[in-house]
């Protein structure tokens, strides 16, 4: 859990591409579920990857960043950045 509402997954050894596969399929099957009294839920989801010279910093804000490109765009989408 990254805060608040939000969480964090780090998937090594994983292409952006593949990163955002991963992504879509955690936001369809959310999509598709039930979840008790709450019922059905969506979620936004923002993918990034690291680059040589990154900062932790810098890769978690371009992640953020791209979290709120998807909630900006609608939600229940994946964005890339």
């Amino acid at each position: 859990r990254w805060g608040g509402e939000e969480f964090l997954c780090l998937l090594t050894d994983t292409s952006l591409s593949n990163g955002e596969l991963v992504a879509e399929r955690i936001r369809r099957n959310v999509e598709s579920n039930s979840f008790g009294r709450v019922g059905q839920v969506t979620i936004s989801i923002g993918v990034t990857s690291a680059v040589a010279g990154d900062s932790m910093e810098g890769l978690f804000r371009r992640a953020d960043k791209a979290l709120y490109d998807a909630k900006r765009g609608g939600r229940n989408r994946v964005c890339v950045r």
